[in-house]
């Protein structure tokens, strides 16, 4: 498992997330089924999610995240692409701010993810 693997695995176990990995296109992918969500209009809902980890993380940010399509948000999803995970799934392109080198953790990325999933 690579360096980059590790600190993800660690981080997504302390929270005590159940996950696969897949390796696909020369990365990983963590991929939660029942990824619950925090904040926002859709608080508490159960989605599935992919978190793409390139191999040289946390020196360069994921670029985005996949989403189970049976969501269910109303709101209109922008820069949604077709998803390495199938058919069922969906890929949010998302830039990540990852100047400061404080930032570069698995907690931030989350934490991104995670205003994304707002969608208020």
């Amino acid at each position: 498992m690579s360096t980059s693997n590790l600190i993800f695995s660690k981080f997504l176990k302390e929270l005590g997330m159940n996950y696969v990995e897949k390796s696909i296109s020369n990365m990983t992918i963590f991929v939660i089924h029942e990824y619950k969500i925090p904040h926002g209009k859709y608080s508490g809902r159960v989605i599935g999610i992919g978190l793409p980890i390139p191999s040289d993380f946390p020196n360069v940010p994921p670029y985005g995240f996949h989403v189970r399509c049976n969501h269910g948000f109303s709101y209109e999803i922008p820069s949604r692409n077709t998803s390495d995970l199938g058919s069922d799934w969906e890929f949010w392109s998302r830039e990540i701010r990852w100047d400061d080198p404080e930032q570069r953790t698995p907690r931030y990325y989350m934490d991104q993810i995670n205003r994304c999933l707002e969608l208020d």
